[in-house]
């Protein structure tokens, strides 16, 4: 729907866009994504460390020649992790390979791991900031789904409406 939509407004034909879903109602939780030309989101595991998620690749919008193939992956998201999702401005350096861009931000993602999720974001624009600062679009966004696990200090007590004040 979005290739064909992205057909009739100028300008977004070869637009990237990163997509992502979480069911918490499954344990562990599970993340639906697809990426049209986008990044590879980051997966920070506890106590196994960041991956990029390399399924559910497709090229940009409106530019596939097969628009109706879904291409959707599923990732498991254990208590404690964390998804990142991100511009290629945050990664992307003139005159440096892509990868490098990618090692760095693994390396600092990592760093990360056991922040609160509300300062992941701020931190990892302060870590990944090239000299002279970014020269193209940056965002960032940090999800935790679940924050029960052994570096939380989250505790999830069920309740009923009668035991609530």
């Amino acid at each position: 729907a979005l290739d064909r939509y992205a057909l009739t407004v100028a300008g977004a034909r070869c637009a990237t866009v990163a997509y992502a879903a979480i069911d918490t109602s499954v344990e562990p939780a599970c993340m639906s994504y697809l990426c049209a030309g986008h990044p590879y989101p980051l997966l920070v595991l506890p106590d196994q460390g960041p991956v990029y998620l390399d399924g559910g690749r497709r090229s940009p919008v409106a530019t596939n020649t097969s628009p109706d193939v879904l291409v959707t992956a599923t990732a498991e998201l254990p208590p404690g992790s964390l998804v990142l999702l991100y511009t290629d401005g945050l990664v992307e350096r003139s005159g440096e390979p892509l990868d490098a861009g990618f090692d760095r931000l693994k390396a600092a993602a990592a760093g990360c791991a056991d922040l609160p999720v509300e300062s992941v974001c701020a931190e990892l624009l302060h870590r990944m900031a090239p000299p002279g600062g970014y020269r193209d679009d940056v965002v960032v966004l940090a999800v935790r789904p679940r924050h029960a696990g052994k570096r939380s200090f989250a505790m999830v007590v069920p309740a009923t409406a009668e035991q609530v004040p």
